[in-house]
């Protein structure tokens, strides 16, 4: 008699789970423990990590020994701020004699460019003096073009300029005459008026012809208005008995070519 063909039996899985529940049928129907599978495996894993991990002991540190907080980035103005102001850079620095610097050594030999030196000086000293020498000569009626500008804008009157330099011709023509008369020569001009923009007219005609002016307040309550020679104006300020007026600058004064009345009105 021959023997029986053997029987296969074909399940279909539909999950891990379906398999996991086949398996733990058979394990009862044969009596044996059911086969460890994957999802089993990292269950247990998983437990075993969290009975083996140890609660972290929480460190009570002191405020001391904790490190300070840094504010801010790494060379930004906040955190040079906050390092200034809680001196964690600034040791207390001592400063002892072994960590001076030397003096150096002494200049005992002269430099190579002493001579060079002196020449340039005495080369200054001559322009200086030739620059002098052209301020002496210089005409004393090139005022600033502005002065010129401002006044023929501020719409002066005509009148007011030739009635001032009627009389400051007057007392130029007295002491071209005989310079001798500079020992007292001072014209007085009376500003009546008081008006500030009068008396910068008046100044300004006599810085044109070279004169020194200043203005004083009498004892009515009037703005005097003085014109003199920079000459006497020097003497009756540096007045001594040896001191004379110095009349070789006034030899050097020129008339200029034109008027104050034609230098404002009339065009350059």
């Amino acid at each position: 008699m021959s023997p029986l063909p053997s029987q296969s039996t074909v399940i279909f899985v539909q999950s891990t789970a379906h398999w996991e529940a086949i398996q733990q049928q058979r394990a009862q129907l044969i009596g044996v423990s059911p086969p460890s599978t994957p999802l089993a495996s990292q269950q247990q894993q998983q437990q075993d990590r969290i009975v083996q991990k140890k609660p972290r002991q929480q460190e009570t540190a002191s405020p001391r020994n904790k490190p300070s907080r840094l504010i801010g980035k790494e060379g930004s103005r906040r955190r040079n701020r906050w390092t200034n102001n809680t001196f964690s850079d600034h040791p207390s620095a001592v400063l002892y004699a072994e960590d001076l610097r030397p003096p150096g050594y002494e200049a005992k030999a002269p430099k190579y460019d002493v001579g060079l030196i002196s020449r340039d000086d005495s080369e200054e000293e001559e322009e200086e003096e030739e620059e002098d020498q052209v301020q002496v000569h210089a005409l004393p009626h090139n005022l600033p073009r502005h002065v010129r500008h401002d006044l023929k804008k501020a719409h002066i009157s005509k009148g007011l300029v030739t009635a001032y330099e009627s009389q400051l011709i007057q007392f130029i023509d007295l002491w071209l005459n005989d310079t001798q008369c500079l020992d007292n020569a001072c014209l007085e001009l009376r500003v009546v008026s008081n008006n500030q923009f009068e008396r910068y007219v008046v100044h300004t005609m006599s810085r044109y012809y070279g004169f020194a002016s200043f203005s004083k307040t009498n004892d009515q309550n009037q703005r005097v208005t003085y014109i003199c020679h920079p000459a006497y104006l020097s003497y009756i300020t540096k007045h001594s008995g040896d001191d004379e007026i110095d009349y070789a600058s006034i030899q050097e004064w020129d008339m200029p070519d034109k008027s104050f009345f034609e230098y404002l009105f009339h065009t350059v």
